[in-house]
């Protein structure tokens, strides 16, 4: 569908702006569409075969090989709004944006533009589709990150054309959505990282280091109190660590102050001062 849309109008993108009725799967146009064009939905569902396929030849030649973990895979804190899950799963989503609040990092808060499940939804639905995702990305991989862990107990939700400083934490059943990973880990043999960055409450790590999910550390944020890089034996045991993030510079454009440049070209300092401060700072973690 979205490929016969676009072709009519090329800024036509995601299922909220096609024509009325087809933006629900179960809607008489989109079932006889996929009647008749079967052929070509077919070939679609040969491509995500094929995708399948050769993922879980990748994740066996691993094995042959010797390596520990096999392939490590990453799950997102969730997916496009305008996208096929949210099509498809259209009562489970609210319609509120997945952010965080203002913090060092962003002075703004942020808002990523994504929907959150809505908490009442998915446990009327039996968790269906959240053990469904995590089967499908355990499947072929011997490691599983989860992005922004913390999501498992609350989210930040921005209110839709809100700003995320106006936005509000909303929890989740994270007891239940604990037991469902540790139950599905155990049965796919595939260990599980959380990216537990950012303000994590006790009661998550606790929860975490209790089902045996890794702790996520990275260079750039392991600090002693006052200020210094702690040394790679004062890390905790059980975690992942690693440098940086996809989301973060990379260890040469951190040692540069890349990321601060941008910051600025791009206007997220809220006043000179706060910029100078960040570029001392640097040179003091240099």
């Amino acid at each position: 569908l979205q490929e016969r849309f676009s072709r009519a109008d090329p800024h036509c993108w995601g299922w909220p702006v096609w024509p009325e009725a087809y933006r629900h799967p179960a809607l008489p146009a989109v079932q006889a569409y996929a009647a008749e064009a079967r052929e070509r939905v077919e070939f679609f569902e040969y491509l995500q075969w094929l995708v399948d396929q050769q993922l879980g030849g990748a994740g066996r030649r691993a094995q042959d090989l010797g390596l520990g973990v096999g392939i490590y895979q990453d799950l997102a804190v969730s997916v496009d709004r305008g996208g096929a899950e949210v099509w498809s799963n259209q009562d489970l989503y609210a319609t509120a944006s997945v952010g965080a609040p203002p913090d060092d990092f962003a002075l703004g808060g942020q808002d990523w533009g994504l929907p959150p499940y809505a908490p009442e939804r998915l446990r009327e639905a039996g968790y269906a589709p959240f053990i469904a995702m995590l089967r499908a990305n355990m499947q072929h991989s011997g490691a599983l990150r989860i992005d922004h862990v913390m999501g498992l107990a609350r989210l930040f939700w921005v209110p839709p054309n809100g700003k995320a400083a106006d936005g509000a934490y909303v929890r989740y059943p994270f007891d239940d959505l604990l037991g469902i990973i540790a139950l599905e880990s155990q049965r796919h043999r595939c260990l599980v990282i959380g990216e537990d960055l950012g303000t994590v409450p006790d009661e998550v790590r606790e929860g975490l280091a209790r089902a045996g999910i890794l702790s996520y550390r990275l260079l750039l944020f392991e600090r002693e109190h006052g200020g210094a890089f702690k040394a790679p034996a004062a890390y905790p045991q059980d975690a992942l660590a690693a440098c940086s993030t996809h989301d973060l510079p990379t260890l040469a454009g951190y040692w540069a102050g890349h990321d601060i440049e941008l910051r600025a070209r791009l206007g997220l300092f809220p006043s000179e001062e706060k910029r100078h401060e960040q570029i001392v700072a640097r040179a003091q973690d240099r």
